[in-house]
């Protein structure tokens, strides 16, 4: 069965899979399941269905046991579960079958602030389900897109709190450093934004959408649809029918910002903080929006006076995307260990014609990573596989879908090429190779699992070295 990787955001949990990876259908037909559960008498509900009700029923519904994943107590009284672990874990129980039909080994994309705590909880959620976690990654770290070089800032939203990351890219991707703002989330401004429309729609047409739990829950419900129109309008038409009537009005962008300013005053206050303990003002910067935070009108104004550099969007589910993508590479590192919690990966892909840099501006891989021994490539064909004859240019290696002759690599002209040799199929950065591919610095290639995975690495000029 093909890997799985999930994106843990209780925004909505978004789950990918295949090569070329696809986004799954995680909660009845939807992509995104998100993390809310009301307790309704001896039923508990989580996932969309809690969502869509969370505003009929305030007092028996919780929307925090993801962001605050612990085994402490649940203070709101009437819920069977007892603490937020609990709530987690049910929800985790009614998206995995969906998921589970396509794919059963997984990579969980988490949140940048999970604690050790919080991932030795969320492992054993995971293995109480029989869900088989071969390693975590932070969401910035496999969202980021990896054709941008130099540094980046990936700027995400979860429903309790806004997280800014930095991360290095030269060759491979390091998480740097990461903040976050508790209660500075999705769920704040929301709040905000549903009670500015509300207002605003009533002084136009006198009617007042939160005098019933029925018409608030409607506001909660078109809020992200108006937002996302208003990210490239200055006006916006809100409109809502009661069934007997239908109202409208003009909504202005630039009213919603105004009132979203304290929570945006906190999300500059974290950027600058980012900023100012990793020395980075003044350089050139590339700023990443997750799809959570692509439509939140106003915000790419609040970062652009953090650096000149263009503000990018990244496409929905962008982390489960990416890890599926470079599924070998991270699973690879710690096949015969425990899963770990990584905080690298290799770049994936580059801009069209361009390649990584190195020290001395080179961009072609000099050497194949296997374990501790760099292999040189050179014009004659470096063998892999099971029997790959005799001589210098070969690498054995044994495993049952390991051919005889798997693959080999080989520079031609100003070029590294990939020849896949095997019907058992070898993965460039988990993308399956049919025929030939051209390599570059940082990709993996993994034969026959991914425990058996190799990277372009180049290796420096001695006179460059120390310069």
């Amino acid at each position: 069965m093909a890997p799985l990787s999930i994106e843990l955001s209780d925004v909505g949990i978004i789950a990918a899979s295949g090569v070329p990876a696809e986004i799954l259908p995680v909660d009845g037909r939807s992509t995104a399941s998100p993390g809310f559960a009301l307790q309704d008498g001896h039923r508990l509900m989580v996932g969309r269905t809690a969502a869509e009700q969370a505003r009929l029923f305030p007092q028996q519904t919780i929307s925090r046991f993801w962001d605050r994943l612990n085994t402490e107590p649940i203070r709101q009284a009437g819920f069977t579960a007892a603490s937020h672990a609990e709530l987690a874990y049910a929800h985790l129980k009614q998206i995995w079958p969906a998921i589970e039909a396509v794919g059963d080994e997984v990579v969980i994309c988490v949140p940048g602030h999970y604690s050790r705590n919080s991932l030795g909880l969320l492992l054993g959620i995971a293995r109480e389900l029989n869900i088989d976690v071969r390693g975590f990654a932070p969401i910035a770290l496999t969202a980021v897109n990896p054709t941008v070089d130099g540094e980046s800032i990936h700027i995400d939203f979860h429903l309790h709190r806004c997280e800014a990351t930095y991360l290095r890219h030269n060759g491979e991707m390091i998480q740097m450093d990461t903040a976050s703002v508790p209660d500075a989330g999705l769920e704040s401004l929301y709040r905000i934004w549903a009670k500015t429309a509300a207002r605003e729609f009533m002084q136009v047409t006198r009617f007042d959408l939160f005098h019933s739990a029925a018409s608030e829950q409607e506001v909660y419900r078109y809020l992200p649809a108006l937002l996302e129109k208003l990210t490239d309008h200055q006006t916006v038409r809100f409109e809502m029918n009661t069934g007997e009537h239908n109202y409208h009005m003009p909504l202005q962008r630039q009213v919603m910002i105004e009132h979203a300013r304290p929570v945006y005053a906190q999300i500059a206050d974290l950027v600058a903080t980012l900023l100012e303990r990793n020395e980075l003002a003044g350089r050139p910067l590339a700023f990443q929006l997750s799809h959570r935070a692509c439509v939140l009108p106003g915000l790419e104004d609040l970062l652009a006076a953090f650096t000149p550099s263009n503000t990018e969007e990244l496409p929905f589910g962008a982390a489960a995307l990416g890890a599926a993508s470079c599924w070998p590479a991270l699973t690879g590192q710690n096949a015969d260990r425990l899963p770990a919690r990584h905080t690298r990966r290799p770049l994936v892909q580059h801009h069209a014609g361009e390649g990584p840099h190195t020290a001395d501006g080179g961009t072609q891989p000099t050497h194949l990573l296997f374990l501790n021994t760099a292999y040189p490539i050179g014009v004659d064909p470096l063998v892999i596989g099971s029997s790959p004859g005799a001589g210098a240019g070969v690498i054995r290696l044994a495993g049952g879908t390991i051919s005889a002759k798997h693959c080999s690599v080989h520079r031609e002209r100003e070029e590294v090429i990939l020849d896949n040799l095997s019907e058992h199929g070898t993965h460039v950065d988990g993308v399956r190779v049919e025929g030939r591919t051209v390599l570059t610095i940082g990709q993996t290639i993994a034969v026959g699992g991914p425990d058996k995975t190799f990277r372009l690495i180049r290796c420096l000029p001695a006179d460059v070295i120390g310069s």
